[in-house]
């Protein structure tokens, strides 16, 4: 006997609809059939569409950054998510340079996100770890974190890895099956000048500073066959 089953409702799996019944068991789909078998609960989705749950990859629920935080928490966040469909969300750690404030961010943010109505994971997020890459590669591993992000750019708050220390991340990425997720910007090119506005975007941010790290990074997982994704870029296309 299933837990629960999900009747009557108008699956959608492999890119297509069908009349199916859903069993679950112990929180985990047990069965997708047309068949009806017994359960402990029935929900009737008759006249209703049933489709997997979202999962956004990118959040920043109670974003620290120094002289603000992010408006919504992880209660609030993720009670707006379930009203959109989303069942998991992946959120960011704070940046570290060595295992140990990795586990200690880990921690923090698990403690923080135990309000969370939905599921959770976190992607490892690193500043300049020179000379500490492996440490900290071993210890994602051991905590359960296959992803990790790294800026390129950020050198004045020290947020930036180099070039050395990302090459040994593609290598060790392939080694330990894990992702690099990399916010792509060549740091030389950005003006940092006060004077500057948002509407200066183009000036201070221009497009040729994440086409220049786009293809220097694209030639670095070409060398190393390591797993790279970059992140939210704004330019339209790059032909590699």
């Amino acid at each position: 006997m299933y837990d629960l089953k999900i009747i009557n409702g108008l699956v959608y799996r492999g890119q297509q609809y069908h009349m199916e019944n859903i069993y679950i068991e112990q929180g985990l789909i047990a069965k997708i059939s047309k068949d009806l078998y017994e359960s402990k609960d029935t929900y009737d989705a008759s006249n209703q569409i049933v489709f997997p749950g979202i999962i956004d990859p990118h959040t920043h629920l109670e974003l620290d950054l120094g002289s603000t935080t992010s408006k919504d928490n992880f209660k609030k966040g993720t009670e707006a998510a379930v009203f959109g469909g989303v069942t998991t969300i992946i959120d960011f750690l704070s940046p570290v340079d060595n295992d140990s404030d990795l586990e200690k961010e880990f921690e923090l943010r698990t403690k923080q996100a135990s309000v969370s109505l939905i599921d959770f994971k976190f992607h490892a997020c690193l500043k300049n770890p020179k000379g500490n890459v492996l440490p900290i590669v071993k210890k994602m591993k051991t905590l359960g974190l296959n992803t990790v992000k790294i800026f390129t750019t950020y050198s004045d708050s020290n947020r930036r890895t180099y070039d050395d220390e990302i090459k040994e991340l593609l290598s060790l990425s392939k080694e330990h099956d894990f992702l690099v997720m990399a916010h792509i910007e060549n740091d030389s090119q950005i003006d940092l000048n006060d004077k500057l506005t948002y509407k200066d975007l183009p000036i201070s941010r221009p497009t040729i500073s994440e086409t220049s790290e786009a293809l220097k990074l694209a030639q670095y997982v070409k060398e190393t066959d390591g797993n790279l994704y970059m992140v939210h870029l704004s330019l339209s296309l790059i032909h590699i």
